[in-house]
């Protein structure tokens, strides 16, 4: 009778302490379970790209390849950069290596920043975002679609390392992207197979490439337009707000080049509106039935932007954009 007793009392706790083993079990499933929920949702509400427009990020390897999601027609554009393309970087750094531009930035822990911000300027292309690899995986071969396509895969895969401004949202919706996307719909624009490119000597007589930018204009504009700004086709006049030449011609070379009408590059009269635009990058000045356009919010986000409702402009064009002398000082000053 006490062996019974005994036994009975001895499979309760054992009952017990499984209970308690399995409760606590689940209880640090679910722990693990809602902290990678939460994860997921933050990284989805911090996405860089809707899945809707274009979408282009530079991949820092060697060479050098910018790469654009097109998910209109389900197409990716892929412009890889000859080794040893001297470009002129932003933030007055001067023309260097496109291979060895985020290493110059992060001297003063920006190269994300310049290299981003060097190549949108050089090459007229809005840059969403950037990957950079520390080791370089010289293996791949970008010939055919299908290799460029596995490249890519391992360049976006979560396993990966890798500095890159995207979420892990971000980085598996391009990597599905890519799965999906078919062979004849790749293209691979190679520089060095272009006129755009020219060989010149440097100082200490070693060989560099250099762009020939109207030729490049060309290319960028053929494989890089933005369909839905095409779609829209708002009129567009650029002008320099600055006493600083040329800053409006590159401005509008890039609207362009993404699918822009600009119609007018000019200046604003600076006696009539002194120090205006010293502290802001751009101004975008449309009627009120714009302001939530896609080609509108499209500019505001490439050039940060702001947005001021004028229906009284004195120009012929839907859009206007007057660039501020926080775009020069971006562009010049470290």
């Amino acid at each position: 009778m006490v062996k019974r007793t005994i036994k009975k009392l001895l499979k309760q706790q054992q009952s017990k302490k499984r209970k308690i083993f399995w409760f606590l079990f689940s209880l640090i499933v679910l722990s693990f379970l809602s902290v990678f929920v939460f994860k997921f949702f933050v990284s989805v509400k911090k996405s860089l790209w809707d899945g809707k427009s274009r979408f282009t990020l530079v991949i820092s390897t060697d060479p050098v390849i910018i790469t654009s999601f097109n998910p209109e027609d389900k197409s990716l554009s892929n412009l890889l950069l000859p080794e040893k393309t001297f470009i002129e970087t932003t933030h007055g750094y001067g023309p260097c290596r496109a291979e060895a531009i985020y290493r110059l930035g992060e001297l003063n822990h920006q190269g994300a920043d310049l290299l981003s911000g060097s190549l949108e300027s050089y090459f007229g292309l809005p840059i969403d975002a950037y990957v950079f690899n520390h080791k370089v995986d010289s293996s791949y071969s970008y010939q055919s679609a299908s290799d460029f396509k596995k490249f890519l895969d391992k360049k976006l895969s979560l396993a990966s390392k890798k500095e890159t401004n995207l979420t892990a949202w971000d980085l598996i919706h391009l990597w599905w992207i890519n799965r999906q996307i078919r062979i004849d719909k790749v293209e691979i624009i190679d520089l060095a197979q272009t006129r755009a490119i020219e060989q010149t000597s440097m100082p200490d007589g070693s060989l560099a490439v250099k762009i020939d930018s109207q030729r490049l204009e060309l290319v960028i504009g053929q494989y890089f337009a933005d369909g839905q700004i095409k779609k829209e086709d708002l009129t567009i006049a650029v002008l320099n707000g600055t006493k600083h030449s040329g800053l409006a011609n590159k401005l509008a070379n890039l609207i362009k080049n993404i699918g822009g009408r600009v119609i007018r590059v000019g200046e604003v009269d600076l006696t009539e509106s002194p120090g205006d635009f010293d502290d802001v990058k751009c101004v975008i000045k449309t009627a009120k039935k714009y302001k939530n356009y896609y080609t509108i919010q499209k500019l505001i986000n490439i050039f940060d932007c702001q947005w001021e409702g004028d229906e009284t402009i004195n120009e012929r064009s839907s859009v206007v954009i007057i660039v501020g002398d926080k775009y020069w000082r971006m562009l010049t000053l470290p």
